[in-house]
């Protein structure tokens, strides 16, 4: 008897996890704090009637999983023992479609749980691959498990796909640093190694957009070179940038196997 609980508890131990990634995905978190909403507007609820509202009866299992996700969504925070909406979250169910700031609010979204910023910022510059290719990557680099892997794949897509941010195979997505900032969103049309993106800055509905323009181009097996125009870009503009890159080519090792 000893000898199999001592197996038993080994293969708990081994049992294989997926990394965390969130249990639900964008769309059916919205809809869970849409419930919320209309249950008490932006009043902060007691935990217990949150997830009364939410569908669920006590806080464990499924609940929390749900609950975890939400919060990753960057949608809910804690208020000493009560919920309530993130302004992330009020400006997603407060506001109408089609308004910039609740499209701008989901976008941001996204980029919530770790595991999507990830995935979305390897897969930046070439999309997310097919969900064959996709699900052999998620198992064999991030360690998902193959049981679960197919349920992840299919929430982060409907992700994006809510978002606004897969249409038609281009993937569109925030630039660098600035991808979870709401007031300074930027999105990146990825086309034929070229992208141009409306960009806010100083935040408020009245900030000044520019264009960004990014080009990238596989200049080698191991390297990617980008360009970056913060603003509009003329013929003269390239012509200078060739110039100074002609005059920096010396700088740099000479003609190898590439």
């Amino acid at each position: 008897m000893a000898d199999e609980n001592e197996g038993g508890a080994a293969a708990q131990k081994s049992r294989h996890r997926s990394p965390n990634y969130p249990s639900i995905g964008l769309r059916a978190a919205v809809g869970k704090i849409e419930s919320l909403y209309k249950a008490g507007g932006l009043a902060p609820l007691t935990k217990i009637t949150a997830l009364k509202q939410m569908g669920f009866e006590k806080a464990e299992g499924d609940a929390a999983r749900v609950l975890s996700a939400v919060r990753n969504f960057g949608l809910i925070e804690e208020v000493g023992e009560r919920l309530k909406l993130t302004q992330r979250g009020i400006d997603i169910v407060a506001r109408q479609n089609g308004d910039p700031q609740r499209s701008a609010a989901i976008r941001a979204a996204v980029f919530g749980p770790p595991i999507y910023r990830e995935l979305l910022t390897e897969y930046a510059t070439s999309g997310v691959p097919p969900d064959a290719a996709f699900k052999s990557e998620l198992v064999a680099a991030k360690r998902f498990n193959p049981n679960a892997v197919d349920g992840f794949i299919r929430d982060f897509r409907d992700t994006l796909e809510y978002a606004g941010l897969l249409d038609s195979g281009v993937l569109e997505l925030p630039v660098g640093d600035q991808m979870p900032a709401m007031e300074d969103a930027v999105q990146v049309r990825l086309e034929a190694g070229v992208s141009q993106a409306p960009v806010a800055k100083g935040g408020g509905s009245g900030a000044s957009r520019i264009v960004k323009e990014i080009f990238s181009q596989r200049v080698s097996p191991d390297c990617v070179a980008q360009v970056i125009f913060d603003g509009p870009v003329t013929q003269r503009a390239i012509e200078k940038l060739v110039a100074h890159l002609e005059l920096a080519k010396d700088n740099y090792p000479g003609n190898g196997s590439s």
